[in-house]
């Protein structure tokens, strides 16, 4: 955040001031701090649904190589029981 800061005064509807009050409630930040973070997204120029789409195939793509590992960690235990492993 800026050392400075600069003043503004908007409008918003009574919808997004209700969801901006949840928002801010759920997440312990202040409404001015997620006004800043949505302005700032704003100004990157970024689409949020395809921010969405590379952040699902990111989190597909780990789920598919956690699901490719063995549970055992690749220790050699593949063959042995519960009880064994335990014992271990």
């Amino acid at each position: 955040m800026a050392d400075a800061m600069v003043r503004k005064q908007v409008y918003i509807d009574p919808r997004q001031e209700d969801e901006l009050k949840k928002a801010a409630a759920r997440t312990g930040l202040r409404e001015s701090e997620l006004i800043r973070r949505g302005i700032d997204l704003v100004l990157s120029g970024a689409d949020p649904g395809e921010r969405r789409l590379v952040a699902f195939e990111r989190a597909e793509s780990l789920a598919e190589r956690i699901r490719g590992r063995d549970l055992a960690c690749g220790t050699g235990d593949q063959n042995r029981n519960r009880d064994e492993l335990h014992e271990r």
